[in-house]
């Protein structure tokens, strides 16, 4: 499906991780590996399995060297693509969950998390406390500054967003640099009578993921 409007990174904000994860009662991780995915044209044939293949009844991963990896649990299946800058353009996750989806009709599937995530770099201090200093005494203790956590979480009903905040640092040309990292989940329940209008009903939430990553930018601005 072809989006309506282009979603496009802030620029101050970097795209790096993108995920979809179904939730599910009673999922079969086993069925999960490589030739599976391949022979249902779940993932594109020209996908390189990397390393870190797991295929048991409790818990299943196959990767991709294109960063690429599904994994399955018995009460969920994620979808994840990472790449150091992720151009929202490359992103295919939705289609590989609607497909496996579609492959595997029969799982209860209860819920649906679109989850983008994003950083922005930030020198050397620490945006996430100075959202919340006030000169506040907490804010330093024996001269030292804690590490510092923001969750913000918006119900909207059928939809809710939950946003978490922190810093992470990062070694760049022998030099220590802070990112901001933002990490969303967009959440949302599956409704329907039987499992066909359930799995409809799914699809129509991954199908608009555009939509969502572009309130993910819109919201992360507001923290800015």
């Amino acid at each position: 499906m072809q989006p309506q409007e282009s979603c496009r990174q802030t620029e101050e904000v970097t795209l790096f991780e993108f995920s979809v994860v179904i939730a599910a009662k009673f999922n079969n991780p086993a069925i999960l590996n490589p030739d599976f995915l391949l022979y249902n044209e779940i993932v594109d044939s020209q996908y390189e399995v990397g390393d870190s293949l797991i295929t048991t009844p409790a818990f299943s991963q196959v990767k991709y060297k294109n960063g690429i990896s599904v994994t399955s649990t018995p009460d969920q299946v994620v979808f994840q693509q990472a790449k150091s800058e992720l151009n929202p353009d490359e992103i295919c996750t939705p289609s590989i969950a609607m497909r496996y989806m579609k492959c595997v009709p029969h799982v209860s599937y209860d819920a649906v998390g679109i989850n983008p995530k994003g950083y922005s770099a930030n020198g050397h201090g620490n945006r996430v406390l100075n959202m919340l200093r006030e000169d506040g005494a907490w804010s330093s203790f024996k001269d030292v500054s804690p590490a510092v956590t923001l969750k913000a979480a918006y119900d909207f009903g059928e939809k809710r967003i939950a946003l978490e905040i922190f810093e992470s640092q990062q070694l760049q040309s022998s030099e220590k640099t802070t990112q901001t990292v933002f990490q969303a989940n967009f959440h949302r329940e599956s409704r329907g009578h039987n499992v066909d209008s359930r799995i409809k009903h799914l699809n129509s939430i991954v199908e608009s993921w555009q939509h969502d990553l572009r309130e993910f930018f819109a919201l992360v601005d507001k923290y800015r």
